[in-house]
């Protein structure tokens, strides 16, 4: 039987044994040999994804090279030689009795010809950001022990509300919805009626700045309405009509391109780039773009360059520069609720009604992993800066925090007492936050995932911002600030 090079090296023939005979003598001097730090592992990338596979370890960290990735194998086969000695000298041995064509391929290449225009911007911009968090991956693992974690994690316990103001005046000042950080600092504000408001801080407090509405665009299905408008659909609650083509469903205050200042979503079914300083004017529409079916969400690419937005089951892919949609893609049974790329923009994740997560290459728009782990919908997702770990929220009044690089759920936390309607990670992942209906919003140790603190907004939460070591939250009819 052919043996090669570095499987002579690993599993000593003294004994002049099969691999499956081998003395209990042969057995200790490969452990010791693998507890050094000069043990060979293959060269060939056909073979180290074998062992990986062997060992159920993630075959592929997006941005790493074959190198990369055989200096992964060395250090996985030094942490877990000790306890899973038996399995590493089998996954060796099936190397011995297995041929390798080579014809594998490493990656998905082909895509809808409209992505052709964006694949290589796509791709050299998702690389430099994965080779980045790759170089700085040591050092954060290194800073963030379990107990600077907690250390971290801990400076939310005495967390409260500390900023309180109503955006909407007059009629129009109920039912809030999407809310961010503007670059500025201010929080821009949507609400069910279609208005939107910037609330921006003056000697410790928050005051009302600037107000405005969409108005009509020819040719679009945009329009300009007055509250109560009679032509035109009603949602009726708690005895006032509210005009739902009208609704706010998402604002995005940060990560944009230069000059836009917010990004906007809404049941008309227009995604809006506005742009002018919204601490002092009024911000005009600069970029408005249009579906067929009303928006839920949207979110910038890292590009900054592109933007992802949500349309019943599909996501779109637009090019912001001129408003072009270049791709859409359907992947859920019923309505998409979130939709978010990953920090280095080769993937993105969507999460729906039908209670799924979808996984999308964003460099060829298909779709390589469905996640199924809620038994409601889900509403809301946040990837974790660390590139692997995906937090979603959902009706089922839990959080789950994926690893994506095994597909399964690292941790399932019962997050609040009705649906989760806002997720995400601060402080370079040492906390995770949560808002729901039951109106608290909740921070969480960003490892354990223990609870560090819990703040009663006393009214649903409809949406939560993050910026710095502040949360914006947008209740029914007024956002609290809590530090």
């Amino acid at each position: 039987m052919h043996v090669t090079p570095y499987l002579c090296f690993v599993f000593s023939r003294k004994t002049h044994q099969p691999h499956n005979r081998m003395s209990e003598a042969a057995d200790d001097s490969v452990r010791q040999r693998f507890d050094g730090t000069d043990f060979p592992v293959p060269t060939k990338w056909e073979e180290i994804r074998h062992i990986f596979r062997a060992l159920k370890e993630p075959i592929i960290l997006f941005g790493e090279d074959v190198e990369d990735r055989r200096t992964r194998l060395r250090q996985v086969l030094h942490a877990r030689i000790a306890d899973d000695y038996a399995v590493i000298k089998r996954a060796f041995e099936e190397l011995d009795r297995r041929a390798y064509t080579g014809d594998d391929e490493e990656f998905v290449t082909r895509g809808p010809a409209q992505l052709a225009s964006v694949r290589a911007a796509i791709i050299e911009s998702s690389l430099t950001h994965a080779k980045d968090r790759l170089s700085g991956e040591h050092d954060r693992v290194v800073a963030q022990t379990p107990t600077v974690i907690a250390d971290m994690a801990s400076s939310w316990r005495g967390m409260a509300v500390t900023g309180f103001v109503e955006p909407m005046d007059g009629v129009r000042r109920q039912y809030l919805h999407g809310i961010d950080f503007t670059a500025s600092g201010a929080i821009a504000v949507g609400s069910f009626q279609g208005d939107y408001s910037i609330a921006t801080r003056s000697n410790d407090e928050w005051v009302v700045g600037p107000q405005w509405r969409r108005t009509a665009e020819a040719g679009t299905h945009g329009w300009a309405m007055d509250v109560g408008d009679s032509d035109r659909p009603v949602l009726t609650t708690e005895g006032r009509n509210i005009p739902i083509e009208a609704r706010v469903t998402s604002i995005v205050g940060q990560g944009l391109p230069r000059g836009i200042e917010i990004m906007s979503t809404d049941v008309d079914g227009c995604l809006t780039l506005w742009s002018g300083d919204p601490t002092h004017t009024t911000p005009s529409a600069a970029l408005t773009m249009h579906h067929p079916t009303p928006v839920d969400h949207a979110a910038p690419h890292p590009t900054l360059s592109l933007a992802v937005s949500a349309a019943g089951p599909k996501w779109y892919l637009w090019d912001v520069n001129v408003g072009t949609n270049l791709s859409a893609a359907e992947g859920h049974a019923l309505p998409i609720k979130a939709v978010v790329p990953h920090p280095d923009g080769a993937m993105l994740a969507t999460v729906g009604m039908d209670s799924t997560v979808a996984l999308w290459d964003m460099r060829t728009g298909q779709r390589p992993l469905v996640l199924s782990g809620h038994v409601q919908g889900v509403v809301c997702a946040a990837w974790a800066k660390d590139g692997y770990r995906l937090a979603t929220g959902g009706l089922d009044q839990r959080c789950l925090i994926w690893d994506v690089r095994r597909a399964v759920v690292a941790s399932e936390v019962m997050a609040h007492g009705s649906t989760v309607t806002a997720v995400g990670w601060t402080g370079g992942d040492s906390a995770l936050w949560t808002g729901g209906h039951d109106h608290r919003v909740v921070v969480r140790n960003g490892a354990t995932y223990d609870m560090e603190a819990a703040v009663d907004v006393h009214t649903r939460v409809m949406a939560v911002a993050c910026r710095g070591g502040s949360l914006a939250v947008a209740g029914r009819t007024a956002v609290s600030v809590i530090n």
